[in-house]
């Protein structure tokens, strides 16, 4: 998602005591903010939520093609589509009518700009050489094909 999007998180890995320390660091920010803006504690009132992010995708060939995946959108659109392929993946590869309909019709296709498609086949392909798609087969075939 960029820059802007990776300035708001910090990956620590192997680090248990690091993270402790960090996330104690960063709840002072939180309840400041909190204060702030006069929200409770226990639940995130303002916290907004697109509804793109709260309807459900439903993986067809069609819609799987029609994924907007460019930068010409919002990072929240893209980010939003970019969670619909990845739906569509699982749907293909572990829900009864997704495998039945990538049998009936071939994979789903996914297409758009190349600098978003192209890392998007690159970390699908790690995940297969890494065997973390988790399907029960010795040779895992993909439900979908990078188009483009």
């Amino acid at each position: 998602m960029g820059p802007q999007a990776q300035s708001l998180y910090k990956i620590i890995v192997d680090d248990p005591a690091a993270v402790a320390v960090y996330m104690k660091e960063k709840m002072a920010d939180v309840q400041a903010f909190r204060r702030q803006s006069q929200d409770a504690y226990y639940f995130n009132w303002v916290l907004e939520v697109a509804d793109d992010f709260q309807r459900p995708f439903r993986p067809t060939h069609e819609n799987m093609r029609q994924l907007q995946l460019h930068r010409q959108q919002a990072p929240h659109e893209l980010a939003a589509n970019l969670r619909k392929a990845f739906s569509g993946i699982v749907d293909g590869n572990v829900k009864e009518h997704g495998i039945r309909a990538v049998a009936e019709k071939g994979p789903y296709e996914i297409s758009g700009e190349k600098d978003v498609i192209g890392p998007l086949d690159e970390l699908l392909r790690s995940f297969v050489a890494q065997k973390r798609m988790k399907i029960p087969t010795q040779e895992y075939v993909p439900c979908y094909k990078i188009v483009g």
